[in-house]
């Protein structure tokens, strides 16, 4: 196929079939592909560079990335070629310091029917990830300002990047962030939950510190952070917020999170739910159970308490265990 004359969509459909090309795949056969005047054509290869890790094409994927830096809204909508690059650099665990230090201060906006929108908000949390990855010596520098980023999808995003790269510096900025607040309460949630994911012995004490504040929508979102954890020490914590004053919502959050614990006191508890619990409670630990009906051990217990209940706890049963 002549590639100047395919139209895009023949370019991409091309790409897209070299990609599923049995055997390996040459850097001289993607490497059109990649120089593609296309975003969505280069953001196909750049995914295929990664998929087959290719790293002998990081200098063509660096060019990539800053070829379509230029007249981005026309030639790269919605960052998908910059992000396919950015996400492939880091995939192939390798040094791209340029790419990183311009992608995590890069904004694209684009028009809509009301304000333009940053388009840049996933490019961003990827290059600050990668930053931290490759642990460049101005990383933080570089990331902590994003936590104060425009766009709250940003901001959450890079909270949990913190979280995984871990360490008394990076919870040292998601812990300011917390105090400082934000208006939207996945942040502030995804904050706590990368505290705890970072360190749950260090973070315990400040996150239950945090939920005494925290309105239910931060709470749901911390939570499952703490039934994640599978820490013993989180079912006690989980129970009060099942049992507490807060509304259907931050009870049916902290049950699901007593499930998917795993912890024998945290099933233990749901299935004294099913069997002695008011109807209205034993339903809600049913579905709360719904995470873990492939636990053959479990759910043979679960029947035996459900069955012996009203019709209502016995149809909620079966139909959990029978769903798809």
């Amino acid at each position: 196929m002549n590639a100047k004359r395919a139209t895009t969509e023949e370019r991409l459909h091309a790409v897209v079939e070299l990609g599923k090309r049995a055997g390996p795949i040459l850097a001289t056969d993607l490497g059109p592909f990649l120089r593609d005047k296309a975003g969505i054509v280069a953001a196909a290869a750049a995914r295929i560079a990664a998929e087959r890790e290719l790293r002998t094409m990081q200098t063509e994927l660096e060019e990539t990335f800053r070829r379509f830096l230029e007249n981005p809204v026309a030639t790269d909508p919605g960052c998908r070629a910059k992000l396919a690059v950015a996400e492939a650099l880091r995939s192939l665990d390798v040094r791209a310091p340029d790419v990183y230090l311009r992608g995590v201060a890069y904004r694209q906006l684009e028009p809509s029917y009301g304000p333009p929108i940053d388009t840049a908000a996933a490019v961003r949390v990827c290059c600050a990830a990668a930053l931290l990855e490759t642990r460049h010596p101005t990383a933080l520098l570089e990331v902590g300002p994003l936590l104060a980023d425009p766009e709250p999808n940003t901001r959450a995003g890079v909270a949990s990047v913190l979280g995984t790269v871990g360490g008394e510096a990076c919870e040292a900025l998601l812990r300011l962030k917390v105090r400082m607040g934000d208006r939207e309460p996945e942040v502030i949630g995804t904050c706590l939950d990368a505290l705890l994911r970072s360190s749950f012995e260090r973070a315990f004490p400040f996150v239950l510190q945090a939920m005494n504040d925290a309105g239910d929508a931060v709470l749901r979102l911390v939570l499952v952070g703490l039934g994640e954890s599978r820490d013993e020490r989180a079912t006690a914590v989980l129970r009060d917020y099942a049992e507490g004053p807060r509304g259907k919502e931050v009870r049916v959050a902290a049950l699901l999170s007593l499930a998917i614990s795993r912890l024998p006191a945290a099933h233990e508890y749901l299935l004294s739910l099913i069997e002695t619990a008011p109807e209205r409670r034993a339903l809600e630990a049913i579905a709360a159970l719904e995470s873990q009906r492939h636990d053959s051990s479990l759910m043979q217990r679960a029947r035996a308490v459900a069955m012996a209940r009203s019709d209502a706890v016995q149809r909620a049963f079966v139909t959990m265990v029978d769903a798809t």
